[in-house]
């Protein structure tokens, strides 16, 4: 009997150190506690308040460049004072419609 309490001792000590070596092994275990596994702090907050987090990048390289980014360079471009509106309201409305729809997605379900 008391060789048995003492293998189950040792047999619990072993499979917990077995398993806290697993979660110290994986490479995500830190990811579980963000909000958004998935994105950090940063990209989180980016995504809730509308911004474009990076996510521009695969139009701008086939040349169709976000609302801000042509703000950015309007001057450059030679803006008429119209485009330029228009561009301000086209990315005040995205942005106005991309935070809700991130927060509903992301929190609301």
């Amino acid at each position: 009997m008391q060789r048995a309490v003492v293998f189950s001792c040792f047999a619990g000590v072993a499979l917990a150190f077995t398993c806290a070596g697993a979660v110290a092994a994986n490479p995500y275990a830190e990811l579980q506690e963000r909000e958004i596994k998935a994105l950090s702090a940063q990209e989180t907050e980016d995504l809730l308040k509308g911004r474009g987090m990076g996510m521009a990048l695969p139009a701008e390289l086939h040349g169709y460049p976000g609302p801000l980014h042509v703000l950015e360079v309007a001057e450059q471009l030679g803006l008429s004072d119209e485009q330029r509106q228009e561009t301000e309201e086209l990315f005040e409305t995205m942005r106005e419609q991309a935070g809700p729809r991130a927060r509903a997605t992301y929190r609301g379900s």
